[in-house]
């Protein structure tokens, strides 16, 4: 009687033992398969929400001359194109060998009916454009800068690639990437752009030094030397 008695006391510590320890190692392979990844991966969305810090921007060197500065983005038009991503447009800078030159766009600040023809592109759909220029800083600082646009975007200041949206897609937010100005004053400035079909958008934003939210970069922020 007394062996079968501590047999069950035994048996029964045994199970209780194995179940914890069991436990524990479920718990521990789970933490596993999640670090790894195997459990759960990050979306296209989660991961645009992940900012960029942009450091070593160029200005302008020597600083223009006020006097030789026009207002807004010279831009080359390349129409009837139906780009799927911004990949696909010419390398290098205009002028190309064919589109043509528009008038300055003076604020990217636009969103355009599905039959609405894009800024003086003459078109509503399959065209895409360069924008060319220079952006001004009024300060030095961590400043934040995203687009909303409809279709795909990329855009370049001071030698740097600090947005990069350029599939074929409806009206979206860019990731909220940081630029860290060492100095204040102009910086070379370029905008690739495509409307494919549909409505289209076009918006830049920034986020200064101090500022709590995101507003339009204005018009006197823009500016381009007529070649």
């Amino acid at each position: 009687m007394e062996m079968r008695i501590r047999s069950t006391v035994l048996s029964g510590l045994y199970r209780r033992h194995l179940s914890t320890y069991g436990s524990l190692l479920l718990a521990l392979l789970a933490s596993g398969f999640i670090l790894t990844g195997c459990v759960t991966t990050q979306t296209e969305s989660e991961r645009k929400k992940i900012p960029f810090t942009f450091t070593d921007l160029t200005p302008i060197a020597p600083q223009p001359d006020a006097a030789s500065i026009q207002g807004g983005l010279s831009v080359w038009y390349l129409p009837d194109f139906n780009f799927e991503h911004v990949g696909e447009m010419p390398k290098g800078d205009p002028p190309y060998s064919w589109g043509f030159a528009g008038k300055p766009i003076l604020i990217l600040d636009r969103k355009f009916e599905p039959q609405e023809k894009v800024f003086d592109s003459g078109q509503h759909r399959g065209v895409a454009m360069q924008m060319d220029g220079m952006i001004q800083f009024p300060t030095s600082g961590q400043y934040a800068i995203m687009a909303l646009s409809n279709d795909g975007i990329r855009v370049y200041i001071g030698g740097k690639r600090v947005i990069n949206d350029p599939n074929w897609h409806g009206d979206q937010f860019s990731r909220k990437n940081r630029l860290e100005i060492s100095a204040s004053g102009w910086y070379p400035f370029k905008v690739k752009y495509f409307q494919r079909r549909g409505t289209a958008a076009l918006k830049l934003f920034w986020k200064k030094p101090g500022d709590e939210d995101f507003s339009i970069i204005p018009a006197e922020a823009y500016g381009h030397i007529p070649k």
